[in-house]
């Protein structure tokens, strides 16, 4: 009951969606390019391409809409 409890709580705290989003996209792309960096630097070879980068975060954000979506959805 403890966890159902506090999964309910956290369905209906007020967010802004876009803003988590945001830091969400910014967080990943600062790291995929620091490891793009440090792979260019240290191996001298790049280490992850920028479509693997684009790819990594479209999936981001598709896995977070759709979790988004869901939540809506358990919230009715």
């Amino acid at each position: 009951m403890k966890y159902i409890k506090m999964i309910q709580e956290w369905l209906h705290r007020p967010r802004h969606f876009i803003v988590e989003v945001g830091w969400g996209l910014e967080l990943l792309l600062g790291l995929l390019l620091v490891v793009k960096i440090i792979g260019r630097l240290v191996l001298h070879t790049t280490f992850i391409g920028f479509g693997t980068i684009l790819g990594v975060m479209v999936l981001y954000l598709v896995i977070i809409f759709g979790l988004r979506a869901l939540e809506i959805k358990l919230r009715k």
